[in-house]
């Protein structure tokens, strides 16, 4: 979901009310399908629906593959199934890339690598200092897997990967 542009006259947040920034924006009714009023309420609510919330809702996000629903259902899933996500120490890895933010979460002999590129151009990145290789087991992109070399290890442009080491 997107933020929603809230009119003034239609503002409740006591903040926003006084002309600042308010939350209003960020707590937009859960556009769950595209009935009437997103299947949030029988009536309308207080806070305006999204223009788009008939094709963007949990309904239509359910069943595919590269949706953002998808992409955070992938995320808990990768949580519940390594400890090291769950409980694992943190371990920042520094790289020479301003537009990379790159960490390891360690729990006993499990490793994960977490690297994210916050920039629009693709970025390419050594980490051999963590390992040779390793499996790729989400993109934010959600349409790649297998194996992965660390030392070339290859970015697209707003990309998020989840590696397990060894």
């Amino acid at each position: 979901m997107e933020d929603v542009a809230i009119p003034l006259e239609r503002v409740v947040d006591p903040s926003g009310l006084h002309g600042d920034y308010g939350r209003d924006p960020e707590r937009t009714p859960m556009q769950w399908d595209a009935s009437p009023y997103a299947g949030f309420s029988t009536v309308e609510p207080w806070l305006p629906l999204a223009d788009d919330y008939q094709t963007r809702n949990v309904v239509a996000q359910r069943d595919d593959s590269t949706s953002m629903l998808t992409l955070v259902r992938r995320l808990i899933a990768l949580r519940h199934d390594y400890l090291a996500l769950r409980v694992g120490n943190y371990r920042s890895l520094h790289t020479d890339n301003a537009a990379i933010f790159a960490y390891l979460r360690v729990a006993d002999e499990q490793q994960v690598l977490v690297v994210l590129n916050f920039a629009s151009a693709a970025q390419h990145l050594d980490l051999s200092s963590v390992g040779t290789t390793g499996t790729l087991l989400c993109t934010t992109h959600l349409d790649d897997s297998g194996s992965v070399t660390l030392s070339k290890l290859a970015l697209r442009p707003d990309e998020g990967v989840v590696i397990v080491l060894g």
